[in-house]
């Protein structure tokens, strides 16, 4: 029996070989073993106790620093996709079509600090100093919930998440704070600090969505299941919290909250653009016999407390493909963290010296995977292409974008209100309106288009788009790619 804690390195190795690719891969075969792996841990006796030394918290801090800078070593391009739309909800946090888009709770907060801090520094380092925090959060969070060896090794795994890493270079600068507000809320509700928890939850709630609706889920549960204790003082919370949220929308409820719970309640919300679950499944194969044996664990023990309700609101959200499930991978990614670091924990106490080597065999291999991400990955513009938008800033009129890949950096730096497909609300063109502009090199059959809009319209030219109608004296052509429509 003893010798079933060998099973965890052996797995382990196996993964590491599979993606150097000197053994063939299949999620399902190393799902099924790592099942058998847990259960052959579950099955040994405990050895003690044990102490995690405090320069694991150092490592893991250390590891969420260099992985984020590494990007911006001789690089000052914020990373990202959504970064021009967040520049400009920053600056111009009063605009209604941005307090749709991007919520007060984010926008407002984050306007206050432009007052003092370059826009550049929010877009980079402040960013990565909202890691460190989102970091402190978890290690903070499962302190209270389980020990402090179990938040060590959050913690650790946390910093070593290739999936965590990626909504970093995404730019899903909401996703980050706001799961730092999730986990202090249930940090808050397991302190019984009833003032913290209800003005972080209504923060939460005013800061993202996505996030609230799984908070929202879970209390509630956790409110039912906790029926017999201070159910009249989580009653009242939740109404205070939910009346704080409405608050925060008020004047814009019909455009940006009603139209999410619609689609929540129908599940017609799409997947939300994230890596996909097939391919988070295989970055999740070196932690899954320690996220079974976590689970196996918390039930066994009846630890089913508020984090553990998150974990099943969150795996239906995801398995079951319903509300923007890709988006809510990175929730699910953190707590199924948190199960896996007990799992680890377990592991270590089964056989300390097994046990550790299991460990450091996790961290050295993801930290490879994570520094050599982090080292290949370049802003989605160069610094020629925003020079070029950045010249729009000084132009009259609205800015047309031709590609979604240009809108949200058009937006943020040109300054000016920018027409994009499937973006904003300043677009009057249905998609087969689109579709004619893009690939039209006829001008008789673009103007009509054009004139919907006042002039002058400084339309930036995708590659893709047909430029041929632009060869009229109607645009000026002041840049390579930038069209000024005049007529």
């Amino acid at each position: 029996m003893k010798y079933l804690i060998y099973a965890a390195p052996l797995y382990l190795a196996i993964i590491i070989l599979t993606y150097f690719n000197l053994l063939p891969g299949s999620t399902l075969l190393y799902g099924i073993i790592s099942i058998v792996v847990a259960f052959s841990l579950a099955a040994m006796k405990t050895e003690g106790k044990f102490r995690l030394h405090n320069a694991w918290i150092f490592l893991a801090f250390l590891l969420i620093l260099t992985t984020r800078v590494i990007p911006y070593i001789n690089n000052t391009i914020p990373l990202g996709y959504d970064t021009g739309t967040y520049k400009y909800a920053i600056e111009h946090p009063f605009d209604r079509e941005m307090q749709i888009a991007v919520e007060r709770g984010f926008g407002f907060p984050l306007a206050f600090l432009d007052l003092f801090l370059p826009i550049s520094f929010i877009l980079t380092y402040l960013l990565i100093g909202f890691e460190l925090v989102l970091g402190f959060a978890v290690y903070k969070t499962v302190k209270e919930y389980f020990n402090k060896n179990i938040a060590i090794l959050s913690l650790l795994v946390f910093s070593l998440s290739f999936v965590q890493l990626r909504v970093f270079t995404f730019m899903y600068y909401k996703n980050i704070i706001a799961l730092s507000l999730l986990l202090f809320s249930f940090y808050f509700l397991k302190k019984n600090k009833q003032i913290p928890f209800i003005l972080t939850a209504s923060w939460l709630g005013s800061m993202h969505r996505p996030t609230f609706l799984l908070f929202g889920l879970s209390y509630l549960t956790y409110t039912i299941i906790n029926y017999k204790v201070d159910l009249k003082k989580n009653i009242i919370n939740g109404i205070i919290i939910i009346a704080l949220t409405l608050f925060s929308y008020i004047g814009i409820i019909k455009d940006s909250l009603f139209p999410f719970l619609e689609s929540a309640v129908g599940l017609e919300i799409g997947a939300g653009t994230f890596i996909g679950i097939l391919e988070y499944q295989s970055l999740f194969l070196i932690l899954l016999p320690f996220l079974f044996l976590g689970v196996y664990a918390s039930i066994r023990n009846k630890s089913i407390n508020i984090l553990f309700i998150w974990f099943i609101f969150n795996l239906i959200f995801v398995s079951f493909k319903l509300i923007f499930f890709n988006r809510y991978i990175i929730h699910l990614d953190m707590i199924m963290l948190i199960l896996a670091a007990i799992g680890v924990y377990l592991a270590i106490k089964k056989s300390k010296a097994i046990g550790t080597v299991s460990l450091a065999m996790i961290v050295l291999f993801s930290s490879y995977i994570l520094i050599a991400y982090a080292l290949n990955e370049k802003p989605l513009v160069s610094q020629a292409k925003l020079d070029e938008i950045q010249t729009l800033q000084n132009t009259e009129g609205m800015v047309m974008s031709t590609h979604k890949h240009d809108s949200p950096w058009l937006l943020g730096y040109s300054g000016r209100p920018t027409i994009a497909p499937g973006l904003y609300s300043y677009s009057k063109w249905s998609l087969a309106e689109w579709s004619i502009f893009w690939n039209s090199g006829n001008f008789t059959e673009v103007k009509p288009l054009l004139d919907m809009y006042e002039k002058p319209i400084s339309i930036y030219a995708h590659p893709v788009t047909n430029r041929e109608k632009f060869n009229n004296d109607c645009f000026r052509h002041p840049t390579q790619n930038i069209y000024t429509y005049i007529c």
